[in-house]
């Protein structure tokens, strides 16, 4: 064939899929799959080439500060790969000379450890711990409860009793002190394996420092979250900012007593971060102190901590970060940028590591180092760090492609391969020794599809790099892919032959030993994994697992203990070993762990389903107090009530659990008397969260009147997402239908809903709120709530109902019996469900300043301005005075209600907890609480005081005062204390002082940042503010017609509909003509104008010009009649239309609408009638008609004010009667004669 033959059929088979032209013209031929080869470009290989540039720079500068910012990018890169040994070799020339900084030679040991440990030299890994004094062995105590961060201030017996053998009262059940040694055997003391529950939770960690003599020493820190710490007592830091646990993190210096010396630490984690801790003594110049030994203590005592005053800070030092925060230059804001985000010693909110590397990457454009490291910082805004990758692609150095490789990973990560490829296809050629964007590349064609050509690629990377052991970890993938399980472990052995703590690799080396049935090799695999890596209990519980099932009995057990040493609280660990046991054939042993696993997680609904089959009746809570279907139905009787159904029973249990979640059993049994109860009764809705519970349907069924019992119901699922209105949930509704249910049918379904999440959204909150009343008869309602102890309920008074309480050892039983509620006739305009009906509403909450503190608590850091909330709060404020805090409101509401659309992900805790203001500015959307909070920092950072608002919608009704609690609220808003004002940010078309109609008379929850929490109304509003004009300007023509100029004016709560509806000028025209529809019909609008409908703080004005093709009327006696308000006026039809209520009747709020309208008549015409101008004055409200020549024209003026917002029902007769007289004036008629035409001859 010839060698340009063979070439070309080389690359046909290479290409694969079609590609792009500009793709294909990438490929010249005679390509590899590696990468055309025309240009022999070095470096070889690119990745050890930067290595070496790098040691290069290392050890050109040793004694700076800015050498540690080489090792962070050292670190780094080893994470691509390169040779442990060649980077170890760097790290102990950096270590042991005498030139190094002495912040820098603790990095270089520090990092040394972990290369160490990676290479599987565990005695050298220890031994550079020792050499900076690595504290690898403590003692620990909790969890305690840290509900919105509480409980960092908050005193816990830890710190007020000094006894290692006292128990104290911890967040779930009782806590002692317990010694966890090895837990720090890496270097990190791993405390998120000994604290496995996560979230919000204060844990106390104790070290022993025994001291060889009096002597001065520094303490060196890195913790997750907010931390304070005592020496011997006294206190020595008071941190109260949540950041990520980093190596000398913070400085502290201490005094040492000869002997121990105790160091209790409480970190009040936010659950943000996880629960590591970095922490080591040592001398002036960050050596270890010879002599000193720290230690787990574990009997004995300690000196109580002494009392913090609250808002005092003691956070040390970060000398690193601040020595080079006075460098200058290119280089040295590189350096503090890189340093200061690795060590991040300052709150997440604050961000100063972004603001700091926008700097860098602005004064070095040309450096994609920088750029990179711009991009890694911006992780959240994913467009951001698109366009820093985009930046170090352009400032790529020729025969290298690493910033190539991480914008193709950019796209990979989002799902975009094809993209990926047209990336690195044009940079390869150029780029032959670059194995790591090589790897990318094979990467990118196995996700199009293209696995055989991705394995050609690895497979000859490989050849050429053999020493890297990710490449060969890559190349087992696709053999095990391909069924080549021989070929992979081979491979596997080679990676971790190299890189010994490779988890990935071992890992996967295990699975498949034990798919090969090489059980044994698989256990040696984990076993000596497990001593190069941090404590990984997860690792272990999976090593006993399959100990346990090849047979081991004895060793998987032994396992196991070793595992529930380190983390007694983990259910899932209990839960294995229980399922372990029933597999051995032990029962007893597996219900002793069963027990154990429930008591730690009471919502695991799948547990409690194993529970059951091994026989036991704790679970089945609910079965005593549900109804028997023929007991119930047998109400019915021989004559059926003239309904259209009746709720026989409806009872709902509810068991909470100590965490605050719980389990809920509901049982509705309806008997249907008409074909209109069957329709409404055919489906059940259930809403609920599959995420975070389990919907479980226990029975449904229909009894027939004959008294057989059919089982058939249809099961659908919807979403509840609102895409018009922008509103995504992470629940579901569970439809459950019965397609056959006929009038005379009793139909019943009981279900149960269990929370399985690991924790409650609400720390360990509870509140639920029932309606006792529907629109057809309840004979019988029961709500059964079960409390765990000491757990103490609040509740409202329900009317009619029997109330019972029981102390029983698992806690306290509350039950409410209402029998024979009388259904609630709807009437219009009445006030929402809850406030018509009965209705039960329970909750935790003791008072209205506990809400208030705990929902502050939770949104406190999400509203903190950071330096980008105040960049652009002076943005928006620019060129208005301080002094004019009304213009700079209205400024920031109109910022926010523009420039961010309504959207609400209603997701997990975000349903009560904003998103981060920053975050919410980035994005350009959230909804009500993320738009409040953002108006409150933007508010806060140009130095305006504001609170947030809980608001309950008006039209959901009013709810007693009591019990406090979170679940009344559905809407958040913002209240400005030195103007009296409310803003709504979701309110598109308000200004701010419009406040939308849902919001007034309003039930709110002033939350004050102090945690007072203050229950109050917002004001219905005055008449006076909200009014709406209307006035028309016509000549009537002879033959009746008429033509001229209108106007429409509206401000205040009346406006912001009037903008929305003419926003579009292709729409103001039809708008226009169906608004004049009711009052004169015909009327064609032209020349529409209105001002800017965007001004929300001026009124908004629609002008145009009006043609109506009959305003006069011929009359029976040769007249013409005008009614220039129109025919008819309807208010007592639009208001109250029925005769008598039951309930109140909620109007607009108060308001007026002044109609205007002037008549020019033709010449000569003669008014036979004009109606007198009239005046009512009532409580309800005002009416005025005044009628007037005036000169030449006649002038018809209507005034009609309510002046309130609801009626009762003993002031609606009276109310009606007001609105018949207004309406009997409100329509005047003018009747003229047209001037007699004298015969024509």
């Amino acid at each position: 064939m010839g060698t340009f033959g063979a070439s070309m059929t080389r690359l046909s088979l290479h290409i694969g899929l079609v590609l792009p032209l500009a793709l294909a013209l990438a490929l010249p031929v005679g390509a590899s799959e590696i990468a055309p080869r025309l240009v022999e470009a070095p470096p070889l290989d690119a990745h050890r080439h930067r290595l070496d540039q790098l040691r290069a720079r290392v050890l050109s500068r040793l004694g700076e500060p800015g050498a540690a910012a080489d090792l962070y990018e050292l670190r780094d890169l080893l994470e691509e790969g390169g040779s442990l040994e060649r980077a170890a070799d760097l790290l102990y020339r950096v270590a042991e000379s005498w030139r190094t900084h002495p912040q820098v030679r603790a990095l270089a040991r520090r990092l040394l450890a972990d290369v160490e440990r990676r290479r599987g030299r565990l005695p050298r890994m220890q031994a550079n711990l020792a050499a900076i004094g690595v504290i690898t062995d403590v003692s620990a105590i909790g969890p305690f409860p840290n509900e919105n961060g509480a409980g960092f201030s908050e005193r816990y017996g830890p710190e007020l009793e000094g006894d290692l053998q006292m128990e104290h009262e911890g967040q779930r059940h009782p806590v002692r002190w317990r010694a966890l040694p090895g837990l720090g055997r890496t270097g990190t003391i791993v405390l998120d394996e000994a604290f496995r529950g996560g979230g919000e939770q204060v844990v106390y960690v104790l070290a022993e420092i025994r001291a060889p003599r009096a002597l001065q020493a520094q303490l060196f820190l890195g913790t997750p979250g907010p931390t304070r710490a005592w020496l011997s007592g006294r206190a020595i830091l008071s941190d109260p900012d949540d950041h990520p646990a980093r190596f000398d993190q913070r400085v502290v210096p201490i005094s040492l007593r000869p002997g121990p010396n105790h160091l209790l630490l409480k970190i009040a984690s936010r659950g943000t971060f996880p629960l590591l801790l970095e922490m080591r003594v040592a001398d002036e110049k960050g050596a270890a102190i010879p002599g000193l030994r720290v230690v787990a203590p574990t009997r004995g005592a300690y000196p109580p901590a002494e009392r913090i005053p609250e808002g005092r800070v003691m956070r040390g030092r970060s000398p690193l970060v601040e020595e080079l925060a006075q460098r200058g230059g290119p280089r040295g804001l590189e350096d503090w940028a890189r340093v200061l985000g690795e060590r991040h010693p300052f709150d997440r909110v604050e961000k100063k590591h972004v603001a700091a590397v926008e700097r860098a990457a602005s004064a070095a454009p040309g450096r994609p180092e920088v750029q990179l490291l711009a991009a890694r910082w911006h992780e959240e805004d994913l467009d951001r760090r698109r366009a820093y990758l985009e930046r170090a692609v352009a400032a790529e150095r020729s025969g290298e492609a690493l910033a190539h490789a991480a914008l193709a990973r950019h796209w990979l990560s989002r799902g975009s391969p094809w993209k990926a490829i047209e990336v690195l296809a044009p940079r390869l050629p150029r780029a032959q020794g670059d194995w790591v964007a090589h790897e990318v590349w094979a990467r990118a064609w196995e996700a199009v599809g293209e696995r055989a050509r991705a394995r050609r690629i690895v497979e000859e990377l490989v050849e050429r790099y053999p020493d890297e052991g990710r490449l060969h970890r890559r190349l087992a993938q696709h053999a095990r892919r391909d069924g080549q399980v021989d070929e992979a472990i081979r491979r596997l052995r080679v990676a971790l032959g190299l890189q010994p703590a490779d988890r990935a690799a071992a890992l996967f080396l295990a699975t498949s030993l034990v798919e090969a049935g090489r059980v044994q090799e698989a256990d040696e695999v984990l076993v000596s994994l497990a001593r190069l890596l941090p404590v990984d209990l997860s690792l272990a519980a999976w090593r006993a697992e399959l100990l346990a099932a090849n047979g081991r009995l004895d060793e998987a057990r032994a396992v196991f203990r070793e595992v529930l040493a380190v983390a007694p609280d983990e259910a899932r660990t209990w839960e294995k070993l229980g399922r372990l046991e029933i597999a051995w054939g032990d029962a007893e042993a597996a219900r002793e762990a069963f027990s154990t696993a429930l008591r730690l997680a009471p919502q695991n609904a799948e547990l409690r389903e194993k529970v059951r089959t091994l026989g036991w009746k704790e679970d089945a809570f609910a079965d005593s107090y549900l109804r028997d279907l023929r007991e119930e139905a047998a109400r019915i009787g021989a004559e059926p009530p003239e309904e259209d159904a009746v709720r026989l029973a409806e009872v709902r249990v509810v068991r909470v659990h100590p965490s605050g979640q719980a389990s809920r059993t509901e049982q509705s049994i309806v008997w249907v008397g008409s074909q209109r109860g069957a329709d409404r009764f055919r489906t059940f809705h259930i809403r609920y969260a599959p995420d975070r519970e389990v919907l479980r349907i226990e029975r449904a069924r229909i009894l027939r009147p004959d008294g057989s019992i059919e089982w058939g119901h249809v099961s659908t699922e919807r979403s509840l997402h609102d895409t018009e209105a922008g509103i995504y949930y992470d629940a579901r509704l569970r439809l459950i239908s019965f397609p056959n249910l006929r009038p005379g049918d009793v139909v019943e379904l009981v279900y149960r809903l269990d929370d399985i999440a690991r924790d409650n959204l609400l720390s360990d909150y509870f509140g639920d709120i029932q309606l006792a009343q529907d629109t057809v008869p309840i004979a019988s309602w029961e709500y059964v709530l079960h409390m765990p102890p000491g757990r103490a309920i609040r509740f409202n008074d329900l009317p009619g109902a029997r109330y019972e309480r029981a102390e029983r050892e698992d806690g306290v039983l509350h039950r409410w019996l209402v029998r024979d509620s009388p259904k609630i006739v709807v009437e219009p305009r009445m006030p929402g469900w809850i406030e018509v009906a009965r209705y039960l509403h329970v909750s935790t909450f003791a008072s209205w300043d506990e809400v208030a503190r705990y929902w502050w608590g939770l949104v406190e850091d999400q509203v903190r301005p950071t330096e980008e909330i105040r960049e652009q709060a002076q943005r928006i404020v620019a060129g208005i005075p301080a002094w004019d805090v009304q213009r700079r409101v209205e400024a920031i509401h109109r910022y926010v209600v523009e420039k961010t659309r309504y959207v609400g992900l209603e997701l997990g805790i975000h349903s009560y907890k904003p998103y981060r203001a920053d975050q919410v500015l980035r994005r350009g959307f959230g909804d009500c609480k993320d738009k409040a909070g953002l108006t409150y920092a933007l508010l806060r950072a140009v130095g305006i005081d504001a609170r947030l608002v809980l608001l309950r919608m008006r039209n959901l009704g009013r709810v007693e005062g009591e019990p406090a609690s979170l679940a009344v609220f559905n809407h958040a808003v913002l209240y400005v204390p030195a103007l009296d004002l409310f803003l709504d940010g979701t309110a598109e078309w308000s200004g701010a002082t419009e406040l939308p109609e849902a919001d007034r008379d309003a039930e709110i929850l002033v939350v004050h940042p102090d945690g007072r929490g203050e229950r109050t109304r917002t004001g219905v509003g005055r008449a006076e503010e909200n009014v709406r004009e209307s006035r028309l300007a016509l000549v009537v023509r002879e033959d009746g017609s008429a033509a001229g100029e209108g106007e429409i004016a509206a401000r205040g709560v009346a406006a912001p509909a009037l903008r929305r509806v003419y926003a579009s000028p292709n729409r103001r025209k039809q708008a226009l003509e169906r608004r004049w529809a009711q009052t004169h019909p015909g009327l064609t609008a032209d020349e529409v104008e209105t001002s800017d409908p965007r001004a929300l703080d001026r009124s908004f004005t629609v002008r145009f010009s009006a043609e109506i093709p009959s305003l006069a009327e011929p009359t029976a006696a040769g007249a013409r009649a005008i009614y220039p308000l129109g025919r008819q006026s309807r208010l007592l039809y639009a208001y109250a239309p029925l005769g008598r209520r039951d309930h109140d009747l909620v109007l607009p709020p108060p308001g007026r609408e002044l109609s205007t309208v002037e008549i020019v008549l033709p010449d000569g015409a003669e008014i036979l009638e004009i109606p007198p101008s009239e005046e009512l004055k009532s409580r309800f409200g005002v009416f005025r008609l005044r009628v007037a020549q005036e000169g030449g024209r006649l002038v018809v003026h209507r005034e009609f004010e309510l002046s309130t917002g609801r009626v009762s029902p003993e002031d609606y007769t009276d109310f009606r009667d007001f609105l018949r007289r207004v309406d009997a004036l409100a329509s005047p008629r003018i009747v003229y004669r047209e001037p007699a035409v004298p015969p024509s001859n």
